[in-house]
């Protein structure tokens, strides 16, 4: 569950720096209302806009973050994902040979990311 939590934590940190790095005008709503969660019941994390206040106060973030007609995407939570993806698969195989391989995934498998 450490690897999560790890995992979770640098996704969280670099989107907001990447929020903080991409987007010029800043009210903070977008960088305030990204945040991170970790449930050990069941063993999964998220980030981003995650409650429906969060949602409803930063409804604009989808726009920033894919783009729109005038303006051109700031793709900062995707950035994220994809600068901690191999440390991320790194720290599961690591998991996964701990417990002696049992229900390992396939080469074909994921293990987190979008």
């Amino acid at each position: 569950m450490d690897e999560i939590e790890k995992t979770v934590a640098a996704i969280h940190r670099e989107g907001r720096a990447n929020i903080n790095s991409m987007v010029k005008r800043r009210t903070g709503k977008l960088s305030r209302f990204y945040t991170k969660g970790v449930s050990r019941a069941k063993g999964k994390g998220a980030v981003g806009y995650r409650t429906k206040k969060a949602k409803k106060e930063a409804f604009y973030a989808r726009f920033v973050h894919d783009g729109t007609a005038d303006n051109a995407a700031k793709p900062f939570h995707d950035n994220a994902v994809e600068s901690e993806e191999a440390n991320h698969q790194h720290r599961m195989k690591s998991i996964v040979r701990k417990i002696g391989g049992a229900g390992a995934p396939g080469l074909l498998g994921r293990t987190g990311g979008r």
